[in-house]
């Protein structure tokens, strides 16, 4: 008899979302996000504003900060991104709801190219890893 094996967070992910994906939609981990009236969002501002849980973000962002701290810097991952995101730095200008559809399907190319870090014990794509990044150094 063979031992029972752990699961990558990646086997994970994809087992939840085959059996889950009726109940609980892709979109519902991230916020719909709205700008203070009379002020449009910072680009920075617009993806941190997509994050449903700001707070636990930012322990995987200061995880991936301390991996790659040359990335310590808010214009240098919002600009990362923005590179891997359909339509390139323009995909920020789009709606929440156009942007939020655009980052996950960034993030699940990254786990199909296998673009992904490990911190702290978890899989992460590199783009999930950068918006945490990002989060942490917006909201500190």
């Amino acid at each position: 008899m063979n031992a029972p094996r752990d699961l990558s967070r990646r086997e994970f992910l994809l087992l939840a979302a085959a059996f889950a994906t009726p109940l609980v939609p892709l979109h519902a981990f991230f916020e719909t996000f709205s700008a203070p009236p009379g002020r449009p969002p910072s680009p920075a501002g617009k993806l941190v504003g997509l994050l449903r849980h700001p707070a636990s973000a930012r322990v995987i962002g200061t995880a991936y900060l301390e991996a790659i701290p040359a990335e310590a810097d808010a214009p240098i991952l919002v600009d990362a991104i923005a590179a891997g995101l359909e339509g390139g730095p323009a995909a920020l200008r789009a709606d929440a709801n156009a942007l939020r559809r655009r980052l996950l399907r960034r993030i699940e190319h990254d786990f199909e190219l296998e673009t992904t870090v490990r911190l702290q014990g978890w899989i992460v794509s590199r783009t999930e890893a950068r918006l945490c990044a990002l989060a942490t150094l917006k909201l500190g």
